[in-house]
């Protein structure tokens, strides 16, 4: 399991401020709990099976998993497109910070992002 990269950018943010790529950091001082969603466009390289997950702190929140097989589960050709998105409830803490992480589950080859939004509200 690792941290999914890209640049990424940020708006309209509201008691919260965008930390490097694909972070966000609550700074409210109550705890609360927020919705929080995830659309992630990917593209594989060869036909394998992707899990994605929501992260709080570093530690991957399991609930959240998400099972995507884009190269060969749902397109005609190897290297398709396919959007997986991630909605979850979760409690933060002032200075609790949540990114999105990703797994292979099976197969080989590797995954190009194409686009990740990741908004809590």
């Amino acid at each position: 399991r690792k941290k999914i990269s890209g640049t990424t950018s940020s708006a309209n943010l509201f008691r919260f401020v965008k930390e490097g790529n694909n972070r966000l950091r609550y700074k409210g001082n109550k705890t609360r709990f927020f919705n929080v969603n995830v659309s992630m466009s990917y593209q594989a390289t060869a036909d394998l099976v992707l899990i994605l997950y929501i992260a709080k702190n570093g530690t991957v929140i399991e609930n959240t998993k998400v099972y995507g097989k884009g190269a060969s589960g749902f397109f005609v050709s190897d290297a398709g497109i396919l959007a997986l998105p991630i909605v979850a409830s979760i409690e933060l803490n002032k200075d609790d910070y949540i990114e999105v992480w990703g797994e292979r589950y099976s197969g080989s080859g590797s995954i190009q992002t194409v686009s990740l939004s990741l908004s809590i509200n």
